[in-house]
């Protein structure tokens, strides 16, 4: 039996607040704020993470009940990625100019190989079948239970009051790649 279950939980946050105040003339204010956030288990599509319950092709098992090889894969990732912005500018004068702008990223990759078997575990090998040998039966079972949850918020407020011309700018952005 090979059993993997392996977690992550990764919560990252940022966040920026601007306020200006003026009695002549432009008050202007501007706030970003950024959060990023990135979560892998296994290196790559070429180097995965490995989970690997076996009897080798070089290798034999007799057994007087049943025998059951197993490999169990359930990697979790949990990712929350929150970003946000406030600006404020007011005055009395005859421009107010307030940007404000957030964002947010989570980017998510489980990587796994899981595998059970007996003898060879590639195409066109040839070193040998694994012998079992069991009385009652043979089980070899393979399973993946991968999960990842990811919640990414960008948010940004912005306002703007003078007695002229106000102007207010938002953006806010929000990425989950898995």
């Amino acid at each position: 039996l090979a059993t993997d279950e392996s977690t992550v939980q990764a919560d990252a946050g940022g966040g920026a607040i601007a306020l200006a105040l003026g009695t002549k003339g432009t008050t202007g204010s501007g706030a970003v704020g950024v959060s990023h956030s990135t979560n892998t288990v296994g290196t790559s599509d070429s180097d995965r993470h490995q989970i690997l319950a076996y009897v080798a092709a070089t290798s034999s098992l007799v057994a007087d009940g049943s025998v059951s090889i197993t490999a169990n894969s359930a990697p979790k990732i949990d990712s929350l990625s929150i970003a946000g912005a406030l600006t404020g500018a007011t005055g009395s004068g005859s421009k107010a100019v307030s940007l404000s702008g957030s964002g947010a990223a989570s980017y998510n990759n489980i990587h796994v190989e899981t595998k059970a078997y007996a003898g060879d575990d590639s195409p066109g090998a040839s070193t040998g079948t694994g012998q079992i040998t069991a009385e009652t039966s043979v089980t070899i079972q393979a399973t993946d239970q991968s999960k990842i949850t990811a919640d990414t918020v960008g948010a940004a407020i912005s306002g703007s009051y003078s007695k002229g011309t106000s102007v207010s700018v938002v953006i806010g952005i929000s990425i989950a790649h898995n």
